[in-house]
């Protein structure tokens, strides 16, 4: 048992007792980008400090229960289709006098973003030694359907019967409040297979692509003036393979090329690059950071 789990229980029999009115709780929500685009994963960002004056824990007790719940609509009011109901629980927190901790959820755990607008979000917290309810000051984003800058649909085969369904393959490019994105959605008139960011859309080139003969997307994105990146994604929309290329000395840029015979697809010029050197892999995206380079 670690040490914070020891904590809570030591102190549960002491904070079962509700807090007095004076609690206080301060409160900061964010998220991590200003607009996204549809179907994307939005997460928030919620920090909460104590200015109680006393400790106030967050545990599985039912007296000691505490509770996020999130409420979203658009400027004119109309809310989300909810996929859940949209409460979050706190547990195994002990927040002394002071302390600040901050928690990170998937409010499209919650909620479906298919429709294009403002929307806005707060996050209400309750406790159960708590008097009253605490909420955050609403944070505003967008949900945009972007621009496609090329898509085309792949044959599927079915195994029931031998017929063959069809898959849609769409690079869409966005602003998300910082810089214009590439992102890859995968899907069909009834079914999102995946929506995942590829690259930054520098505005240059656009992304060179090629179907193989297992109907995967074969992508090459320029993510700088020297740098690209190389991806093969399935029609689940899951990465089979990555690889970051760069020009040579002599400005020879990398393609794609398809052998029309055997249906293979390759990557022609340019070299492979080479991680920390060439450029910085940023934490948490498939498209590598070309700051300074």
């Amino acid at each position: 048992m670690n040490k914070t789990k020891t904590l809570l229980l030591l102190l549960t029999s002491v904070f079962l007792s509700s807090i007095t009115s004076y609690a206080q709780l301060a409160m900061n929500l964010k998220l991590n980008a200003q607009n996204y685009i549809r179907y994307e994963k939005i997460y928030v960002r919620l920090t909460i400090k104590n200015q109680s004056g006393q400790a106030i824990v967050f545990g599985s007790n039912e007296k000691l229960q505490g509770k996020i719940t999130f409420q979203v609509d658009t400027l004119r009011g109309n809310a989300p289709k909810r996929i859940q109901n949209p409460q979050y629980e706190i547990k195994d927190i002990l927040l002394k006098a002071g302390d600040k901790t901050s928690i990170s959820i998937p409010l499209t755990k919650y909620f479906e973003f298919s429709t294009a607008g403002k929307y806005q979000v707060k996050a209400v917290v309750t406790h159960s030694q708590l008097q009253q309810a605490y909420e955050t000051e609403p944070v505003e984003f967008n949900i945009l359907t972007g621009n496609v800058a090329w898509t085309t649909s792949v044959g599927v085969p079915l195994d029931e019967d031998g017929s063959i369904d069809k898959r849609t393959y769409s690079i869409i490019s966005y602003f998300d409040g910082t810089n214009k994105i590439y992102c890859l959605l995968v899907d069909d008139p009834t079914h999102i297979y995946g929506l995942t960011k590829i690259g930054f859309d520098i505005g240059t080139n656009k992304p060179e692509c090629e179907i193989d003969n297992l109907s995967r997307l074969h992508m090459l994105i320029q993510n700088s003036s020297s740098v690209f990146s190389y991806f093969v994604y399935d029609i689940h929309c899951r990465l089979e393979d990555k690889e970051v290329y760069k020009r040579t000395d002599d400005y020879t840029i990398p393609h794609l090329f398809k052998d029309e015979k055997n249906g293979r697809i390759q990557v022609i010029g340019g070299i492979l690059a080479v991680e920390g050197r060439d450029y910085m892999e940023k934490q948490n995206s498939t498209s590598p950071d070309n700051s300074g380079k």
